[in-house]
């Protein structure tokens, strides 16, 4: 007698990151990427918050099928990794078209992403807690580390790191940047000045050191 019931599978392979980033970001993010630093970019409409959503809705859709599955590995490919290049293309669009920086709104949608897209914020408090090094050693309870600055992600992606060095904190803040600061940034100058601070603030979490050049121009 056949029994009715089906044996579970015991274990679930893990998803295929980079076929799933092949397959489905990169038709999507492929015509604004890499951004080019000049007066070529698209216009601010061809860009928003709610494209960028739909891209990582997409990936989480495939990736994240239940709580037993398995975090995308760290990488060029990692849902970690296209994140912090999304907000790095929009900062860097905004600003050097002068329409003013938009960090404040994109953490603003980015945490209510979190809350809205099942298992997002369990799977980027795994990452916090297992993944980014530099955090490791300096004390902070998984709780402390999950409540960290958005900033933080960095750590996971050296690339990344480089990218947000080169083309948005020196340019808009490092001595003899292409970009004037009066128009990039808001004209009240403690508002300038709180932003600086917390980028500052968050690069040092990251393990970033006082005299990384990073560090410097924000001072």
């Amino acid at each position: 007698m056949t029994s009715r019931y089906r044996a579970r599978p015991t274990s679930r392979s893990p998803p295929d990151v980079p076929a799933i980033w092949e397959s489905e970001v990169l038709p999507i993010v492929k015509p604004f990427w890499p951004m080019p630093i000049d007066d070529t970019l698209p216009p601010p409409g061809k860009i928003d918050h709610k494209a960028y959503m739909t891209v990582y809705t997409t990936v989480f859709d495939v990736t994240t099928t239940s709580y037993r599955a398995p975090p995308p590995a760290l990488g060029p490919t990692s849902l970690i990794s296209f994140h912090f290049d999304a907000l790095v293309v929009e900062w860097t669009r905004a600003v050097c078209l002068y329409i003013g920086t938009d960090i404040q709104r994109y953490l603003v949608a980015w945490r209510s992403f979190q809350g809205s897209v099942k298992h997002t914020a369990r799977l980027f408090a795994y990452m916090d807690r297992s993944s980014l090094v530099p955090l490791k050693g300096k004390g902070k309870s998984f709780e402390e580390t999950s409540r960290l600055p958005l900033e933080t992600e960095v750590c996971s992606s050296a690339t990344a790191l480089r990218r947000w060095r080169t083309e948005v904190v020196l340019p808009l803040f490092g001595k003899g940047g292409s970009i004037a600061l009066e128009s990039a940034l808001p004209a009240d100058v403690g508002e300038r000045a709180a932003i600086a601070e917390e980028l500052k603030a968050s690069f040092l979490a990251c393990g970033v050191t006082e005299d990384d050049d990073i560090v410097q121009a924000l001072k």
